[in-house]
C-alpha cells in the first residue's frame, strides 16, 4: 500500500510570511521613528531660527481699546535719542495699587531703548538694599521712582504719576479714587531733565505784592508750584526790577503772579522793552486789582476787564469756574479731559479790529460756557446777568499771545505771552486738578520745550458688571448646571461610541 507523504511546504510558507510581516512592521516602526526624529529635529531648527529672528527683529502692537501703556511719539523720540544710561529704581511697597501700572509702563521704556536699566526694591522685604539706596539718594517717601544718570538723580513721587479725585467733595473726610494715570508724563519729564545739560532760568517778579515762590502760605505762596517747575530741570529765581533796573539777559521767561498794587511806570517800561525784544512772560492777574499791566496788554491786543467771571453751569460752589474742555492749542493738548479750577477770575479777551501785518496772534486757552458772563457789579449779593451791563459768555479767562516769525526757520524768535485772569489757581492750597499742568504747559510753550508737552494722562476706567438678582440666578444656573451638563453628555456620548 502506498503512503502519501504529508506536505510541509505550506506550513513553512506561512511561517516565512509571518516572519516577513514582522520584519516589515519592524522596518516600518524604525522608519516612523526616523521620520519622527527628523521632524522633531526640523521643528527644533525652525523654532530656533524663528526665535533668533524674533530676538533681532521684533515688533510690538497694542490692540487694547484704551492703550493704557502705549507710549506717545514724544516719549519714543526721547528714548531713541538717549546716549547715556538711565538707571531707574522702582521703590514701591508690596500691594501698592500702582505697582503693576508703573512696572508695565517702565517695561515699555526699557523695550524702546537699550540705555534703560530698571531695578525694583520692596522697602519691607529688602531692608539691606533699601539702606544702601538711602546712602546714595535720601528719600523720605517709601513709594517713589528714582531716575539717575551718572551722579544726577531725580525722584518722582507718587502724587506726580497719579491723579486723585474725591468721590464726594462735600464730605468732611472725602474718599479718594484714582482718576487718571500720569506716569508717562512724569517719567519722560524726569528723563528729559537729567539728560538735558542746560537749565533755563525763570524769574518771578517781586516787590508789588506778588505771590512768592519762597513762601508756603496758603493762598499767597507758590512753594508747591516752584517745586513742580524745578522738577522739570528749570531754575527759578526772584527778581526786583527796582534793584536790577532791567530784566536779566539770561531770563528764559518772566512770571508776574498776581501783583496787588500798581507797578511803577519804570518797571512797566522795562517789562514792555523786554517783551519787544522777543521776551517770554506769564501774567497772572487778580480780579478787582489795577496793576498797570492792563494798559501794557492793550498794546498787545488784549482787553483786561474790571469784572469777575461767573459761570453757573461750570462751578462747584459758585465762587469758582471749572474749565474744560479746552480750545485746541499746544499748551492745552496735554490736559485731556482733566479740568482746571479758576477762583473768581477776571476776563482777558482779544480786542476787536486791527489789520497790521505784525499784529499779535491771540489764541484763547480757557473760556466759560455760553451761560457764563463777566459780572461788573461787585456789590451785588446774588450775582445775576444784567443785559447791557454785563458781558455775556462765553468769556475768555486765559489766552496766549504770539508775535513774530512763528514756525519759520529763522534765528529771530517770536515774542510769547500767556495771560491768566486768575492768580489764585496756582497758589499753595489751590494747586489741584489740572491747575499745575496748565501752568507748566504754558511755561514749556514759552521756553520752547515741546518734548514735555502733549503727553496726556490716561484715564482710569472702572469696569463694573451690574446684575439684577434674576440675572445672577441665570448666570448661576448656566455656570453650575447647564454648561457642565452639556460637556458631561458629550463625554458620555464619546465613550459610548468608542466602546462599540
Amino acid at each position: 500500500m502506498a503512503v502519501t507523504p504529508i506536505p510541509t511546504a505550506p506550513a513553512e510558507s506561512g511561517a516565512d510570511s509571518a516572519r516577513e510581516g514582522l520584519a516589515r512592521q519592524s522596518r516600518w516602526r524604525r522608519c516612523r521613528r526616523r521620520h519622527a526624529a527628523a521632524a522633531l529635529a526640523l521643528a527644533t531648527a525652525v523654532a530656533g531660527m524663528l526665535h533668533y529672528l524674533a530676538a533681532r527683529h521684533y515688533g510690538r502692537w497694542d490692540f487694547s481699546r484704551a492703550g493704557f501703556y502705549r507710549l506717545s511719539t514724544k516719549t519714543e523720540n526721547l528714548l531713541a535719542a538717549l546716549t547715556d544710561d538711565v538707571e531707574i529704581t522702582v521703590l514701591l511697597k508690596g500691594g501698592h495699587p500702582d505697582r503693576d501700572d508703573v512696572q508695565n509702563l517702565l517695561r515699555e521704556y526699557q523695550l524702546r531703548s537699550p540705555h534703560i536699566r530698571i531695578a525694583r526694591i520692596d522697602p519691607d522685604r529688602d531692608p539691606a538694599r533699601m539702606e544702601q539706596l538711602l546712602r546714595r539718594v535720601p528719600v523720605t517717601d517709601p513709594n517713589v521712582v528714582i531716575f539717575a544718570v551718572g551722579d544726577r538723580t531725580r525722584v518722582v513721587a507718587e502724587k506726580e504719576w497719579i491723579e486723585l479725585e474725591a468721590k464726594d467733595p462735600s464730605a468732611p473726610k472725602p474718599e479718594w479714587r484714582r482718576r487718571a494715570f500720569r506716569g508717562e508724563a512724569a517719567f519722560s519729564s524726569a528723563i528729559h531733565s537729567l539728560v538735558r545739560s542746560e537749565r533755563p532760568i525763570v524769574y518771578f517778579l517781586e516787590g508789588n505784592g506778588e505771590k512768592s515762590i519762597e513762601s508756603a502760605e496758603p493762598g499767597a505762596g507758590l512753594s508747591h508750584l516752584d517745586r513742580l517747575i524745578r522738577q522739570d530741570n528749570i531754575e527759578t529765581r526772584t527778581l526786583r526790577l527796582d534793584e536790577t533796573r532791567r530784566v536779566p539777559s539770561d531770563a528764559a521767561a518772566l512770571v508776574m503772579a498776581g501783583p496787588r498794587r500798581r507797578l511803577p511806570q519804570p518797571a512797566l517800561d522795562m517789562i514792555q522793552d523786554y517783551l519787544e525784544r522777543q521776551g517770554r512772560a506769564i501774567l497772572l492777574l487778580s480780579s478787582r486789582t489795577s496793576t498797570g499791566l492792563e494798559e501794557l496788554l492793550r498794546r498787545w491786543g488784549v482787553r483786561v476787564g474790571d469784572d469777575i467771571v461767573i459761570d453757573p453751569e461750570q462751578t462747584l460752589s459758585g465762587l469758582e469756574v471749572v474749565v474744560g474742555p479746552y480750545p485746541e492749542h499746544p499748551i492745552t493738548a496735554a490736559l485731556g479731559r482733566v479740568a482746571a479750577v479758576f477762583y473768581r477770575p477776571r476776563s482777558v479777551e482779544p480786542l476787536a479790529g486791527g489789520t497790521e501785518a505784525d499784529r499779535p496772534r491771540l489764541m484763547p486757552l480757557a473760556t466759560t460756557s455760553a451761560r457764563g458772563w463777566a459780572e461788573t457789579d461787585f456789590d451785588e449779593p446774588t450775582p445775576r446777568f444784567d443785559p447791557g451791563r454785563d458781558r455775556p459768555g462765553p468769556v475768555t479767562i486765559a489766552l496766549a499771545i504770539e508775535r513774530g516769525a512763528a514756525g519759520l526757520n529763522v534765528q529771530l524768535k517770536p515774542t510769547r505771552i500767556v495771560v491768566f485772569g486768575d492768580a489764585e489757581f496756582v497758589a499753595d492750597g489751590a494747586l489741584r486738578s489740572a491747575n499745575g499742568d496748565f501752568f507748566l504747559g504754558a511755561l514749556h510753550w514759552l521756553i520752547e520745550r515741546p518734548e514735555l508737552m502733549g503727553i496726556a494722562p490716561k484715564p482710569i476706567e472702572e469696569m463694573r458688571l451690574v446684575l439684577t438678582s434674576r440675572q445672577r440666578r441665570q448666570v448661576a444656573v448656566w455656570a453650575l448646571l447647564i454648561w457642565p451638563g452639556i460637556f458631561a453628555a458629550i463625554g458620555f456620548a464619546v465613550r459610548a461610541v468608542r466602546r462599540r
